[in-house]
């Protein structure tokens, strides 16, 4: 395309426009499910008591399925969930800190195990992923206000020391780094931590690149300002307009503080979790504001960083919704080699 001013009528010439391929790796996030029959048959005459069992098995594992994919919806792609602070190989214990990757320096207690749960199956490598140190790992107890892991079955993490990165298994029972679809904080990144996005170099083409005001990664408080300037340099590297601004719980906290001074601010209603199909707030609580930019908080985000996202930039692109796997008309399938049955879900 061409475009220019002209006082004769003389039209510009029209160009080639450059693109560049842009390739995304299909990931799929599964839930697995096994019963024994014999559990089924003791239940088979009181179907109130099969509902209760069922219900408990799928609700537990829908939950933290859920949970993890709305994790890596905003990481980075590497699925990193922590940090070793510090281990005890006598006592089968991991303190962990700094969860995920993005704007995480230092953070201890809860705030390290965020993304942790019960029975998770870890991975720890050295530094960050070179090597396993430690795998298979348990997860039986969590005491968020320290941060401690307690694992199952007396493993061996002689091998684990501070600084470790820990991952979950992936559904093969490897270890899932840099096996999860790219998340938010892959996406509205300036490279930091993504430096190849979709196989495109951000070095190479510095348009796909993401304006930060990112200080160097130094630590600073939050001001009325800040909103102003990501709102104006979206406007002036992009011609587009800012639609929402997402955070943790605590950075809505934050700004709301902010905006009330401003007199930009509403209430502090508990809002909505969770990137909508749409990327769209529908349903979401918007109360807090700036200059009718809502702020929704997102339990998920990264700590310390705040998304100024422009919805039309982003593309949620699933192979298809939560589904129970059924190809041969039932989601119940015997285990080969045993008395079990078992179902499982992708999405």
């Amino acid at each position: 395309w061409g475009v220019g001013f002209s006082g004769d009528g003389v039209l510009p010439t029209a160009r080639n426009t450059e693109f560049v391929e842009s390739t995304v790796l299909p990931k799929q996030c599964y839930g697995r499910v096994q019963l024994s029959r014999a559990l089924m048959k003791q239940a088979k005459g009181d179907k109130y008591s099969f509902v209760t069992m069922l219900g408990k098995a799928l609700n537990g594992m829908i939950k933290t399925e859920r949970a993890v994919f709305n994790r890596a919806l905003w990481g980075d792609g590497v699925g990193k969930l922590a940090e070793v602070s510090s281990v005890n190989d006598a006592a089968d214990t991991i303190t962990v800190k700094a969860p995920g990757t993005v704007g995480t320096s230092g953070l201890n207690g809860h705030a390290g195990a965020r993304y942790i749960r019960k029975d998770m199956f870890l991975v720890v490598k050295t530094g960050q992923g070179t090597t396993v140190a430690a795998t298979s790992l348990r997860v039986s107890a969590i005491n968020f206000s320290t941060g401690v892991i307690t694992f199952s079955g007396s493993p061996n993490l002689s091998g684990v020391v501070p600084g470790d990165s820990i991952y979950m298994l992936d559904a093969s029972g490897s270890d899932a780094q840099n096996n999860e679809i790219m998340g938010v904080g892959g996406i509205a990144d300036d490279g930091t931590y993504v430096g190849t996005l979709q196989n495109i170099s951000r070095n190479t083409y510095p348009g796909w690149k993401c304006s930060a005001l990112s200080n160097s990664g130094t630590l600073r408080d939050l001001s009325e300002d800040f909103f102003q300037q990501i709102i104006d340099i979206t406007d002036q590297a992009s011609d587009e307009t800012v639609d929402a601004f997402w955070g943790s719980h605590g950075m809505r906290n934050e700004a709301a503080k902010i905006l009330k001074q401003a007199k930009i601010y509403i209430d502090t209603k508990d809002q909505g979790r969770g990137i909508k199909e749409s990327l769209k707030e529908d349903d979401l609580d918007t109360s807090v504001q700036y200059n009718e930019t809502p702020f929704i908080a997102e339990k998920d985000c990264p700590f310390y960083t705040i998304f100024s996202l422009v919805y039309d930039k982003l593309k949620y692109a699933p192979i298809e919704k939560f589904v129970w796997v059924a190809e041969d008309g039932s989601i119940w399938r015997n285990v080969v080699g045993t008395d079990n049955f078992e179902a499982y879900n992708a999405m």
